[in-house]
């Protein structure tokens, strides 16, 4: 049978290839998460089913087209000028991908969220930190010392958590349903992903996020300014003194830089912050200036319908009026 090696995307380590009823069903996995591609072939009365390792199924993407049949556990593979025998992984486990009878679907849109991806943890006990919580009100992704969060009706009654390994899969995807152990996503093309989701998810917090004090800062500038910094040390002290500065040190290092940027509310602002996190917050805004908030507990960034905050270092001498 011919085959055309744009057919073979997404390599995983288990790639299992049918051919049915004129039909192609590409099935890449990594057990808890992966993909079914289907293709329609004129060929209707050709059947095989191989599996390929991921190397293998990579050097198949890279022709534009060949010949294939297998036999007896090995797959052949020719072309104008070249052969090539591969390995056929018979004994190669595939997961049922199937969705439990209480699937549901739900309006989930991967582009709310996507901001928010540098927020997402790296916990090994509270794995609800490593994904984006998908709750009836919106999305949210933290690492417990920031958070992000984007308000939407999902059209979901119980929380789930999608683990960060699916991001980078399901950015164009239009339809999401789940039974609450497993989650698929549809794009455009048709093309399914699906991912076993996180045994624990978190519901939305509910944040003080009243404003105190403000300053309104150059985004240009203040991040520049914060990834020089962050080569020296990770806390970073924010301070109105007559004028808006950045201070922060290291055992044989003293910075104390003027911001471009002013208070615009309050009178007295004194706080100790962790650069990376700052750092995450501000690139959220696509305009030239960024205005954040603070508050006693915590830096707080708001637009439209997303909210990004960090909580402040222990500090004797902070200041929030």
């Amino acid at each position: 049978m011919k085959f055309i090696g744009s057919m073979f995307k997404n390599a995983m380590t288990t790639n299992r290839i049918e051919v049915k009823n004129g039909v192609v069903t590409i099935h890449n996995t990594e057990n808890d998460y992966g993909f079914i591609t289907m293709f329609n072939i004129d060929e209707k009365n050709d059947e095989m089913t191989f599996t390929l390792s991921k190397k293998d199924y990579h050097t198949l993407s890279m022709f534009v087209s060949f010949d294939l049949t297998t036999k007896e556990n090995k797959i052949f593979v020719t072309m104008p000028k070249s052969k090539i025998t591969l390995a056929d992984m018979t004994d190669a486990c595939i997961p049922d991908t199937s969705l439990g009878d209480n699937t549901i679907q739900i309006s989930v849109n991967s582009n709310d969220f996507e901001p928010g991806q540098k927020f997402v943890g790296n916990d090994q006990t509270r794995v609800q930190l490593n994904g984006v919580n998908i709750t009836p009100t919106g999305y949210l992704i933290t690492d417990s010392k920031c958070i992000y969060i984007h308000k939407a009706d999902t059209g979901i009654k119980n929380t789930i958590c999608v683990p960060k390994e699916a991001f980078k899969y399901i950015k164009d995807t239009n339809t999401c349903m789940t039974d609450g152990k497993r989650a698929a996503f549809v794009n455009n093309e048709g093309q399914l992903f699906y991912t076993s989701l996180m045994v624990v998810a978190m519901d939305m917090p509910q944040l003080n996020i009243n404003q105190v004090c403000a300053i309104t800062v150059n985004k240009k500038h203040l991040l520049e300014t914060l990834k020089m910094l962050r080569g020296y040390t990770d806390e970073l002290q924010i301070l109105n003194d007559n004028e808006l500065r950045a201070k922060t040190s290291s055992e044989t290092n003293e910075f104390d830089i003027t911001l471009d940027g002013k208070l615009v509310k309050g009178s007295k602002l004194n706080v100790k912050v962790y650069i990376d996190d700052v750092i995450k917050i501000i690139e959220l805004e696509n305009e030239d200036q960024v205005l954040l908030s603070f508050n006693n507990r915590m830096l707080i960034y708001q637009k439209d319908d997303t909210t990004a905050a960090c909580a402040y270092l222990n500090q004797p001498n902070r200041e929030v009026e």
